[in-house]
């Protein structure tokens, strides 16, 4: 449990308000994708900040920036990640430069 806490704290996750932009955008996307609201919103997040969105939910995987956990190790051959942070059920990471 240490090691876990240990290992979160050094992700240096960030807490993101909802704002105006990112409520029209999630909803925006939970229409366009056919997706909840809750899906759409990390959706919606990894969008405006530019990354990709690792994620286990295949029901994500037709949307642009998503990438199958199940393919995490291939993401090598597509490019190198400098970070990644986990939040909730979804990795975050760099987009590929």
């Amino acid at each position: 449990i240490l090691l876990a806490n240990k290992i979160l704290f050094d992700l240096d996750l960030k807490i993101q308000r909802i704002d105006k932009e990112i409520l029209f955008k999630t909803i925006e996307n939970s229409i366009k994708y056919k997706i909840t609201i809750y899906d759409s919103l990390y959706v919606t997040l990894a969008q405006i900040y530019g990354t990709f969105l690792i994620t286990a939910d295949k029901e994500l995987y037709k949307i642009p920036n998503t990438f199958p956990l199940e393919k995490i190790w291939d993401i090598s051959y597509y490019c190198v990640v400098s970070e990644l942070s986990f939040s909730g059920q979804f990795w975050y990471g760099k987009s590929c430069e």
